[in-house]
């Protein structure tokens, strides 16, 4: 868990009640007509994350875009969760550095990564 267990960032929303003009704000959006989605959830629909702590083992990454990219080595393994879809974005926060590390279009390459790019803030 990346929060503590009584942050409101734990809180389950998915029971509460709808907000009075979200059918307007989700016009606005023009979401009728676009494949609007949240980036976070599961895997197979969202952006996932991996929570690590200072000991986990970090390695190079090779980018496309390497001078647009910060050249650090990524806490990331061959487990590391992937997006599903075409971005292939990986999320790693490290708990005890309070970074987060991001790559996009990765692929761990049989233990010689490589990435689009990537981030870490």
């Amino acid at each position: 868990m990346l929060f503590p267990s009584d942050s409101i960032w734990n809180t389950r929303v998915d029971a509460l009640p709808l907000a009075p003009d979200g059918d307007r704000w989700l016009a606005s959006m023009d979401a009728s007509s676009t494949n609007l989605h949240p980036d976070f959830g599961p895997p197979r629909y969202g952006m996932p994350f991996d929570v690590v702590s200072k000991h986990h083992r970090r390695v190079r990454v090779r980018f496309q875009y390497a001078a647009q990219s910060d050249r650090v080595r990524y806490p990331v393994d061959a487990r590391s969760p992937v997006e599903g879809g075409g971005d292939r974005h990986v999320l790693v926060v490290n708990r005890s550095a309070c970074r987060l590390y991001e790559l996009f279009a990765f692929d761990w390459n049989g233990g010689r990564p490589r990435a689009g790019s990537g981030a870490l803030s």
